[in-house]
């Protein structure tokens, strides 16, 4: 992502945002002047709220394929740096095994493979 390899990335098809904490965004170099100041009401599986501080478009990259996804910013420390929620999961026409651990994708090349652990 943004040239950046990004470690404790959270698939998750139950989030309708991808998302990403504001320490990460300036881990990876970035400044909060860089992202679109907008603040989006996030509500959680518990029904906690939380306000975003804006929103930044970045490159990403799965195996074969590149995007650019837009990532809404919070300020929180959470255990994942980036959740992927259905707007990458649909961008990249993925289809995630909860069970199995893996997300099987389609590529020009062929279909790809990301195992998670």
């Amino acid at each position: 992502m943004e040239n950046c390899l990004i470690n404790r990335i959270l698939v998750d098809n139950g989030s309708a945002a991808n998302i990403m904490m504001l320490s990460t965004l300036k881990q990876m170099g970035l400044e909060e002047s860089d992202m679109i100041k907008k603040s989006t009401t996030l509500v959680g599986f518990s029904g906690e709220i939380k306000r975003t501080l804006g929103e930044i478009t970045l490159p990403t990259y799965a195996p074969g394929v590149n995007l650019l996804e837009k990532f809404c910013i919070i300020d929180v420390d959470l255990t994942y740096n980036i959740i992927m929620g259905r707007p990458w999961i649909h961008n990249l026409k993925v289809v995630p095994s909860t069970y199995d651990q893996v997300l099987i994708f389609p590529t020009p090349w062929g279909v790809q493979e990301i195992r998670g652990d």
